[in-house]
């Protein structure tokens, strides 16, 4: 299950393309909703699988900040929507 989680992290990490301490610094819109999505991957059996599908799409606009918040958040909440 740890494996798992830290997998799902590692991808969360790569489709934003961002490391953990730019998002902490510089964006804690998107921090904020990152921990919350990582929070909810603690608490499922096949973290791996649904993150992935949850952000299957790239956040490629990096420089537009309220887009990738607009997509991030809509991520998110497919993937809850999918889980339940």
């Amino acid at each position: 299950m740890q494996g798992n989680l830290e997998q799902s992290v590692k991808y969360v990490n790569k489709a934003l393309k961002i490391s953990p301490h730019l998002l902490d610094k510089n964006h804690p819109s998107i921090a904020r909703l990152y921990n919350k999505f990582t929070s909810i991957l603690k608490t499922i059996e096949e973290p791996t699988k649904y993150a992935m599908k949850a952000l299957e799409s790239p956040l490629k606009v990096y420089a537009n900040h309220s887009l990738i918040i607009k997509i991030f958040y809509h991520n998110i909440k497919e993937f809850i929507t999918n889980f339940h």
